[in-house]
């Protein structure tokens, strides 16, 4: 018996536009948080940047990773097999 896809419904349709939605608010979010920092002084600053490493710098280095990996993607600039198995191999055991 054949499977028919049916459309997505009206509800479905809605969900997604509010995903966008939520996601487009959130990257709103984000720059406006971003330019209130750039508004502080230096000394502010410095002081937030510490906080925020000290408290979430695993998540920060997972963050920076991602974002390479990510940009070594889009430039399609990846290791080849010798240059992977090096890499692993300089890792701690």
């Amino acid at each position: 018996m054949r499977r028919r896809w049916a459309k997505p419904s009206l509800n479905t349709q809605i969900l997604k536009q509010g995903e966008t939605s939520m996601q487009t608010e959130h990257l709103k979010t984000a720059h406006s948080l971003y330019a209130l920092y750039e508004t502080l002084p230096n000394d502010i600053q410095q002081a937030f940047l510490q906080e925020l490493l000290q408290h979430q710098q695993e998540k920060l280095e997972d963050l920076a990773f991602y974002l390479a990996c990510q940009q070594a993607k889009d430039e399609d600039n990846f290791l080849s097999e010798a240059e992977s198995q090096a890499f692993i191999n300089s890792l701690p055991q």
